[in-house]
């Protein structure tokens, strides 16, 4: 396990930002005081709408090298999307995923995505910097609480859902039809109930109900306020 105290505050980066996102406004400004105490970063910025960020990154230096701090759960969605956005924008972009979730699925599959950092909302400050200084020298973070959730769970095998699926069950549980969900991931609907019908066969279930209960239950789905 990684000893997070042994981390110094003593140097600057030097053209470096830090960006906080999160729809809940004090959490994120509370983290950007964390975040500012580190005196590593030339500017911190918080964002809790995906225009004002997606400005702000389009009208700054694609090439500045940038700490991206974000909630897993995002509102009626998770961040997986809005990170790849984000990378798209600026190349140079290190992403840390902040969530208090503990449930097992869960985490893997955030894990599956390679976050440069995954740190529990559990964590205080030395980890916080702790996580930053190795993201730093180019390595990967998960914060130790995580990492016992993994190492807890690895002997069992989970039910593995692709990025895709997990989208499209976003929006079943959300009580979008087949056919609003095609238009909003622009698949046809033949795709979609193939999707569908693929993922009921993971879970041996024979109904859109059973499905969902059970990526509800693993928190695979949920609303923003219960997920969190």
């Amino acid at each position: 396990m990684l000893n997070y105290r042994n981390y110094s505050t003593s140097s600057r980066y030097k053209n470096t930002t830090a960006i906080i996102f999160d729809d809940h406004r004090m959490f994120a400004e509370s983290l950007a005081l964390l975040v500012e105490r580190m005196d590593y970063f030339d500017s911190v910025h918080t964002f809790s709408e995906e225009k004002e960020l997606f400005r702000f990154l389009l009208n700054n230096e694609s090439q500045r090298e940038t700490f991206f701090f974000v909630d897993f759960y995002l509102l009626d969605k998770h961040c997986i999307p809005l990170i790849n956005e984000a990378k798209r924008i600026n190349k140079r972009i290190r992403t840390v995923i902040v969530s208090s979730v503990m449930n097992a699925a869960t985490i893997k599959y955030i894990d599956s995505n390679k976050p440069d950092g995954f740190l529990s909302k559990l964590a205080g400050f030395d980890e916080v910097l702790a996580c930053v200084t190795v993201l730093r020298d180019g390595q990967r973070y998960i914060s130790p609480v995580i990492e016992k959730v993994l190492e807890d769970a690895s002997e069992h095998a989970p039910v593995h859902f692709s990025k895709r699926e997990v989208e499209l069950l976003q929006y079943f549980y959300q009580g979008h039809s087949i056919m609003s969900t095609a238009e909003r991931v622009s698949l046809s609907m033949h795709t979609i109930v193939a999707h569908r019908r693929r993922m009921m066969e993971k879970v041996k279930c024979k109904s859109m109900a059973e499905l969902l209960t059970f990526c509800r239950k693993n928190g695979i789905v949920g609303d923003s306020e219960t997920a969190r």
